[in-house]
């Protein structure tokens, strides 16, 4: 049988990429070097920022937002079509200032405008 597509990577990214495909009626074909799931997405601990305190410009910001808002619904429907609950959490966070901070409130400033509370 001849495959659409072909993922190379079996991460978050790559089996939800997958995953898409197929619903979409494609037939895809996931390879990964080892274990699925178990190089940038074990290395992540399944941290998702609530954004990026970097430029509205830089892509990083845009997709950290993106990615935050859309994982919750993802997660709930990963949920009900397997029955497998992937243990997904709103559960806040903690950013420390160090000496390398040297405006704490322009800090907070740069995080709120970019929607963490």
């Amino acid at each position: 049988m001849a495959i659409d597509c072909l993922v190379i990577g079996g991460g978050v990214i790559g089996l939800t990429t997958a995953w898409r495909l197929a619903q979409s009626g494609m037939s895809v074909q996931v390879v990964d070097q080892g274990i699925p799931g178990r190089e940038a997405s074990w290395a992540g601990a399944g941290i998702l920022p609530p954004g990026s305190p970097n430029s509205p410009d830089d892509p990083l910001t845009s997709l950290a937002d993106r990615a935050s808002r859309m994982w919750p619904k993802l997660s709930a429907e990963l949920h009900e079509q397997t029955g497998l609950d992937n243990e997904f959490h709103r559960c806040g966070g903690i950013e420390l200032a160090d000496e390398s901070t040297p405006n704490l409130k322009v800090e907070e400033a740069k995080w709120e405008a970019a929607g963490a509370r």
